[in-house]
């Protein structure tokens, strides 16, 4: 079995004032179930999807506080998957393990 690699620009960190206006260029994380985000607080990933409901979109990176040891700064920032990416569950899978190592890594 081969192994997936999630080209550049699959997953992108943006800042949280740029967020909304990315918002419709998003797709939705948790819907897929690869992402466990259970305890974190998502309300600031949290949007309206333009139907009056509401998805998370983004994960807050401030939690991973590993990043900081590749010369990312998480503070204020947000994992996203952007509409246009091909790799969609490759992706997820990325932020699913970015979640589980890097938060750990600055503990």
């Amino acid at each position: 079995m081969k192994a997936k690699i999630v080209p550049k620009k699959e997953i992108v960190l943006l800042y949280r004032h740029k967020q909304a206006k990315n918002a419709q260029a998003l797709l939705p994380l948790l819907e897929s179930g690869v992402i466990d985000a259970d305890g974190m607080d998502l309300k600031n990933g949290t949007l309206d999807r333009g139907d009056g409901t509401t998805a998370v979109y983004a994960i807050p990176a401030d939690t991973l506080t590993g990043l900081s040891r590749y010369g990312n700064d998480p503070k204020n920032s947000l994992l996203c998957i952007p509409m246009y990416t091909k790799n969609a569950d490759s992706a997820a899978a990325l932020i699913g393990l970015m979640l589980e190592k890097l938060a750990a890594a600055g503990k």
